[in-house]
């Protein structure tokens, strides 16, 4: 494994694969702003959310379901 930085100087290959990594951050972060889901917030439409219900069936234990509002 020593050979190996003997062709890379260490800090110039850390330096590079964390620049990478950063780009490859935002470019992760922008997409998914740009989706629906992730991103609504941004254009000002009121994102759904989702609130848990508790319905209790008459003959068995409560069940909890998703309502949309």
């Amino acid at each position: 494994m020593w050979r190996v930085w003997m062709l890379f100087d260490p800090r110039r290959a850390l330096i590079a694969v964390l620049t990478f990594a950063f780009f490859m951050v935002l470019v992760n972060h922008f997409v998914q702003l740009s989706t629906p889901r992730y991103g609504s917030w941004l254009s000002g439409d009121g994102a759904e959310s989702t609130a848990a219900v508790v319905v209790e069936p008459e003959d068995s234990a409560p069940v909890v379901a998703l309502a949309q509002q």
